[in-house]
């Protein structure tokens, strides 16, 4: 490796380059020695501030009112969240809260000393953690892509040794099939041979008798055509048929990828210092559990399964049931149930209301709110029935708890806060 000798230049003068900086301009940042004073003062901006050299950067600089260009601002609006001067506090910021420019900028510095400690000794480190994961992640991804494609190998293998076994069955089955079918009909062939004789034998002695004027050979006539009325069955080559194989489910499923948020949350102290805290898998705490629970039935990546067009301009409420069907409601005065052909099942009439939001029950009851007539409803045999009215408030959001409960989201026709009621 090489090394280069590097010498660090003194500090000179901004203008005439002269080691001898004896002061500095606080305001405009710059070092100069004191022939070059004149010539800063008549080039540079306005306002300057002349310090040693030695006490530089030691100056606040207060920020100059845009309204009253020749006072400074030594106050600061908490509500206004802005510097102000003297003047403005008195015309424009009547009845509210200041305190000194100074005590802000302390403030200010001891947030940004917090963000400052936060991001490099928590969020960077961090950030750096994760990409050492990552990084090991990829060294061995192709081992696990190549796990995953051995799996599928031997999978396929295993099909592939199951088909050819019942092929190899299925073409000794179709072999013996044959050796009956050919053996069946020789022996058809030898019978339908022998009654061809023996009607022939049959005509003859027929004819014979026809001519014949013996009265007794006549009267001794029994016949033998019903022994050949019995034709013999016919034989039909077999078929085979096949049922339609879910390859897919019969070979398995290979789930999309997964991304996981990373939670992170600072928790500060008594000293007022934050500690980080970040993990991607939360506590097994019941409530956690339960969301974990619900969300490993939720898609990764959503998936259009199908575009339906309803009867309504607006779509206010869709609520699915367990059949592949669903009810909504939207800007008019029904309620319908579609399935997902995008078919019209059922359309409820709900007037004189406008139903706002669906909910269904465990027993599968479609229970509505309608927000112009302050009302809750329930459709029980394709009729709406009142459940509750209520009075100052109308509900537009409804759904039902685990509970077996019902939980309305209303608006105060007081304008007082929403609230939502069990």
């Amino acid at each position: 490796m090489e090394h280069n000798d590097l010498l660090q230049d003194v500090i000179r003068c901004c203008h005439c380059g002269d080691p001898d900086r004896q002061l500095h301009c606080d305001y405009c940042d710059v070092n100069l020695c004191r022939d070059c004073v004149d010539k800063h003062i008549s080039n540079e901006a306005s306002k300057h501030r002349f310090v040693l050299f030695t006490k530089r950067k030691t100056t606040f600089i207060h920020p100059e009112c845009s309204k009253h260009g020749d006072k400074i601002c030594e106050l600061y609006c908490q509500q206004c969240d802005n510097p102000s001067c003297t003047f403005c506090v008195s015309q424009e910021h009547q009845g509210h809260t200041f305190f000194e420019i100074m005590k802000m900028f302390h403030i200010k510095m001891s947030h940004i000393k917090k963000d400052m400690d936060e991001l490099t000794e928590v969020l960077r480190p961090l950030y750096l953690e994760i990409l050492s994961e990552i990084e090991n992640e990829k060294s061995r991804i192709n081992k696990d892509y190549e796990k995953l494609e051995n799996i599928t190998t031997q999978e396929g293998d295993k099909l592939h040794e199951m088909i050819n076994l019942y092929v190899s069955r299925r073409l000794s089955e179709i072999e013996e099939m044959k050796s009956q079918h050919i053996h069946a009909l020789k022996t058809h062939e030898a019978n339908l041979n022998y009654f061809i004789h023996e009607i022939g034998q049959t005509i003859k002695n027929l004819v014979k008798m026809m001519n014949s004027k013996d009265i007794c050979e006549i009267a001794d006539y029994k016949s033998k055509n019903n022994q050949f009325r019995t034709l013999p069955p016919k034989i039909s080559s077999p078929g085979i048929s096949f049922q339609e194989i879910n390859l897919e489910k019969q070979f398995g499923f290979l789930t999309p990828l997964s991304y996981k948020p990373r939670e992170y949350s600072c928790k500060a102290d008594r000293d007022g210092a934050a500690g980080p805290l970040i993990s991607d898998e939360t506590e097994d705490s019941p409530a956690t559990a339960t969301s974990s629970h619900d969300s490993n039935n939720i898609l990764d990546i959503p998936k259009i399964t199908a575009t339906i067009r309803t009867h309504f301009k607006c779509l206010y409420s869709v609520r699915c049931l367990n059949d592949g069907k669903f009810w909504t409601c939207g800007g008019n005065e029904f309620i319908q149930l579609y399935n997902t052909k995008g078919e019209l099942l059922e359309s409820i009439e709900t007037s004189p209301g406008y139903p706002s939001d669906l909910a269904l029950t465990g027993n599968g009851e479609v229970l509505y709110t309608d927000y112009l007539n302050s009302t809750i409803n329930a459709v029980k045999n394709t009729q709406p029935q009142l459940l509750i009215r209520l009075r100052g408030w109308r509900p537009w959001g409804i759904c039902g708890s685990k509970h077996g409960d019902i939980l309305v989201i209303m608006d105060s026709v007081n304008k007082e806060p929403a609230r939502v009621v069990r």
